[in-house]
């Protein structure tokens, strides 16, 4: 949980298209209820794609907004419970350049004075 920001039942994913086989699968195995249309968007690596059919909400991002270089990002990547979580300075970046609501509700809390997550 982080401090200050209300827990929501929503993940957003930012992820290679190279993996999108393996991304639907694992969401079916998860209990996402997916329909032809959303597997090929999935596959193909479409932008973004939102889907609201399973457990939680989830958005799979495949070409961030801010993020110019999948692999520079992934360089500065951390390490949490053996998945590469995005740097908290990529995040911002991504927030802010997508100006979506939630975002930017979001973006005070994601500074180093404010960002508290408890393990």
């Amino acid at each position: 949980m982080v401090k200050g920001i209300e827990k929501r039942s929503l993940a957003d994913l930012r992820i290679k298209s190279t993996n999108g086989r393996r991304i639907v699968e694992a969401l079916i195995e998860l209990g996402f209820k997916l329909d032809k249309e959303t597997k090929e968007a999935i596959i193909q690596g479409k932008d973004f794609i939102q889907i609201k059919s399973g457990p939680f909400d989830i958005d799979l991002v495949f070409a961030p907004d801010g993020l110019e270089d999948y692999d520079r990002a992934k360089e500065r990547a951390v390490w949490v419970e053996k998945l590469p979580v995005a740097h908290i300075s990529d995040i911002i970046k991504s927030k802010e350049a997508a100006k979506r609501e939630r975002d930017i509700r979001d973006l005070p809390f994601l500074t180093d004075r404010n960002l508290l997550i408890l393990l």
